[in-house]
């Protein structure tokens, strides 16, 4: 999906992407559970045998998913997982919805200092995990939230 117009949570749930094989995962706690009350959600889409977390805003903003997939990588890297996750994926995938009028080519094209650090910080964890780390990018159509 080249653009999404749709609110973050409809678009995790919609019907297009589950057309397309993706399954939701969007605000299931339960693929990981540590002793520490708080609850986390892992990652929001699955297909095959990559997990998706999705974000759409602007690129200044969108710092937020690395944080939290990092958080969860930290938790698979610490074994304070209580749960056993699921073996079936071998890819984590950042999916950005950005705000802009182009959707970016390359990492190098995101208008982010910041964004484009935290993404490397998150990449580097994954490939000491043998997690292959992906970015895939839409446009979040202009006059949406």
């Amino acid at each position: 999906m080249e653009e999404i117009s749709s609110e973050e949570g409809d678009f995790n749930t919609s019907k297009e992407v589950a057309a397309l094989g993706y399954v939701t995962a969007d605000k299931d706690f339960s693929k990981i559970r540590t002793r520490v009350s708080t609850p986390i959600e892992a990652w929001d889409l699955q297909r095959g045998d990559t997990v998706y977390a999705v974000k759409f805003g602007i690129a200044q903003k969108l710092g937020y998913i690395c944080d939290q997939a990092t958080a969860v990588l930290e938790i698979i890297r610490n074994n304070a997982n209580v749960k056993k996750l699921d073996p079936n994926w071998r890819a984590y995938c950042l999916w950005l919805g950005v705000k802009t009028a182009t959707i970016p080519a390359h990492m190098s094209d995101v208008n982010s200092i910041i964004l484009k650090q935290k993404i490397d910080a998150w990449a580097r964890r994954c490939r000491e995990l043998g997690i292959e780390p992906r970015l895939k990018f839409s446009r979040r159509v202009a006059g949406s939230s």
